[in-house]
């Protein structure tokens, strides 16, 4: 199972889900009329990101370096902590975005406040932690 998280077609097939989910909203306006939506999209994107983070230690050069791999707890947190980082990278895009192009063109804006991108953020971690529970349990 843990060779099966860590491979690289899930990636490709949940990047590909998030990708079409994503402009979806967008081109319908599903972030505005269906207030839950981003809360799924911001979980799938942790679940995403932990399973980004043992595709790279898990197949690739660096795999000589991920000993840690073999204490479940450590990777726990890694992964939880590599999720974290990814989220809020993204984040810093949105708020970016909002600020470059956004206000610029009359775009709607992707940062709806603290309570929206703190709430983002703990949904990201909810779903890094579910991937870093089934890679650590099975």
């Amino acid at each position: 199972m843990k060779k099966k998280l860590s491979s690289a077609r899930l990636l490709i097939a949940i990047f590909s889900l998030l990708l079409i989910l994503h402009a979806l909203a967008v081109a319908t306006g599903w972030y505005r009329v269906i207030s839950w939506y981003d809360i799924v999209l911001h979980y799938i994107g942790g679940f995403f990101s932990a399973i980004f983070f043992f595709y790279i230690f898990g197949n690739t050069r660096c795999k000589q370096y991920a000993n840690f791999l073999e204490n479940k707890w450590v990777t726990l947190v890694l992964t939880v902590s590599f999720v974290a980082l990814i989220g809020v990278l993204w984040e810093v895009f949105e708020f970016s975005f909002d600020h470059l192009i956004a206000a610029r063109y009359g775009i709607d804006m992707s940062q709806l406040g603290l309570v929206d991108t703190m709430g983002d953020l703990v949904v990201d971690l909810l779903g890094g932690l579910a991937a870093g529970l089934l890679f650590v349990l099975l």
